[in-house]
């Protein structure tokens, strides 16, 4: 318990020091993509390529942190991350990000080790409460990353702007990294696995895991499709000003750390499934309100962001999956979740492209047409609670 516990200060510090700069790249990286000559079907093409790559890194990395353990993917893997954040700032035109996504999805291979290893961490009453505390400490911190991109960007540009806070990004994941060497190993049998192993992971996703799965990955793949055209919708379509788009980001913020702590309390009292249902449906209406949002109106943008922040899914979705898998499958069932949904992102994303140059509004709405049918699944198709291990 005490090992535990440490585990997840740890890892809630190290997104501490690395999430400020994080939230200021994301800010403004679709239109620094932008300004370094990709067009929005390029941006689609990027970010396909990096759930591409990253689902099948996902699978080394599962396997590994089943096998060698949890700690010795996180470290590497994280000093490698903010590595690849220097070929970024560095870059001269769109094709240089090629490189760059690529090497950081193959570094991202860690996440399921880092999934794992904080499942292991937190008892299964807690996982939802857990979950929404490391992640509301981080997004606390998180905040001054839009403010601090805004600010930047309206002194010197969005160019050069984004070039120095992908260094600075790059300079906290490396130090991120160091800190999580103090972390405790929890996988404590290492055994030698062959990827055969993936088999007896897979059989899990027969029931309630598979329809998790499968309903993550739809809920995600839209997301994932449409975030990196958020910010170009309401800058370059919508017509507000790029300080608008960095404040609104920064004041929903703070209100996304709060749904974040509602969610993992909700998570433990009143059921998976439901805080699921309520996450999707509080993403559904953010793109229904952007969908309809009128030109130059910081008033919508703001409440389409409001809405989308109110409850999360991710507590719930994180709890339900640690209780539906045991410790020694969990690294691989990760991976198997990043594989499916990693893949389903890639080709959202590259439809998001493709559709956004056809019509922006359409694909705001089909978006929100697809979360809101996710959020019915989620309520109807999982379970409310179940013990570690079960699979319903």
């Amino acid at each position: 318990m005490e090992e535990g516990r440490r585990n997840v200060a740890i890892l809630g510090a190290s997104w501490t020091m690395m999430r400020p700069f994080s939230a200021a790249v994301m800010t403004y990286s679709s239109l620094y993509f932008m300004e370094l000559g990709a067009s929005p079907a390029d941006v689609g093409f990027l970010v396909m390529l990096s759930w591409v790559v990253l689902a099948f890194s996902r699978l080394v990395g599962g396997h590994l942190a089943d096998t060698v353990g949890r700690k010795r993917i996180i470290v590497p893997m994280t000093i490698l991350y903010g590595v690849s954040n220097l070929v970024y700032s560095m870059a001269p035109s769109w094709i240089w990000l090629v490189p760059a996504q690529i090497l950081t999805s193959i570094a991202l291979m860690y996440q399921p080790a880092i999934e794992s290893i904080l499942a292991d961490s937190l008892p299964p009453e807690r996982r939802g409460k857990g979950m929404s505390a490391v992640n509301a400490a981080s997004s606390a911190a998180g905040l001054a990353g839009p403010p601090m991109a805004t600010l930047m960007v309206s002194m010197c540009g969005v160019d050069m702007a984004m070039r120095y806070l992908y260094v600075m990004s790059a300079l906290s994941m490396i130090a991120g990294g160091f800190l999580r060497m103090l972390l405790k190993e929890t996988l404590k049998e290492r055994e030698r696995k062959s990827f055969r192993e993936y088999l007896r992971a897979a059989r899990l996703l027969r029931g309630s895991v598979g329809r998790l799965i499968l309903i993550q990955s739809a809920a995600s793949a839209v997301y994932q499709g449409i975030w990196p055209f958020l910010q170009v919708y309401s800058v370059k379509f919508l017509g507000i000003s790029a300080e608008s788009w960095g404040w609104i980001s920064s004041i929903t913020g703070i209100v996304g750390m709060g749904g974040m702590l509602l969610s993992g309390y909700l998570t433990d009292r009143m059921g998976r499934n439901k805080v699921m249902f309520l996450g999707y449906l509080s993403g559904a209406l953010m793109l229904l309100i952007f969908a309809i949002s009128p030109e130059k109106s910081e008033l919508f943008v703001f409440l389409a962001m409001l809405a989308g922040n109110l409850v999360m899914s991710r507590p719930a979705s994180f709890a339900l999956l640690a209780d539906l898998t045991p410790l020694e499958l969990r690294g691989r069932v990760i991976a198997l979740r990043g594989l499916i949904t990693g893949n389903a992102m890639g080709i959202a994303s590259q439809v998001s492209g493709t559709m956004y140059e056809e019509s922006p509004r359409g694909l705001m709405a089909g978006g929100a047409a697809v979360v809101a049918v996710a959020s019915m699944a989620a309520l109807f198709l999982l379970p409310v609670d179940v013990l570690e291990g079960d699979n319903i």
